[in-house]
């Protein structure tokens, strides 16, 4: 158990800004693990089963999308960009991200040197990481 690294996650982050020509980005938070920061209280939530309060962050993308995480203050869950580009996802207590993108994106991150990526199927089974 544990959390995304966030050195992992810049380094994803400063990859997928190429592959986008979003002006927004959301980053969406689960209330409750770890230490909230206290700017996501004053940020909209959603509740989904089983009674997980999600906060929603959304800024335009005049900075980069790794400066963005740097000002949450931890690793958001999801991140999405306006037009769906791609898509980043983990779950609360992983320690890797799930990305789906265009063909062009994925072969950008498995290609990476800076970054431990395998291509997963849409069949394919993903064991827990404990």
């Amino acid at each position: 158990m544990g959390q995304a690294d966030s050195a992992t996650a810049f380094t994803l982050a400063r990859l997928l800004e190429k592959h986008t020509q979003a002006q927004s980005l959301t980053f969406l938070t689960r209330e409750g693990y770890g230490d909230s920061p206290s700017t996501l209280n004053k940020k909209p939530r959603v509740t989904v089963p089983p009674d997980r309060v999600i906060h929603l962050h959304e800024d335009t993308l005049n900075t980069t999308v790794s400066a963005k995480i740097a000002r949450l203050n931890r690793v958001p869950m999801y991140w999405i960009p306006e037009g769906h580009a791609w898509f980043v996802g983990a779950d609360i207590y992983a320690r890797s991200f799930l990305v789906g993108g265009s063909a062009v994106c994925i072969e950008a991150i498995m290609g990476c040197s800076e970054l431990e990526a395998h291509l997963i199927k849409p069949h394919d089974t993903v064991a827990p990481e404990d």
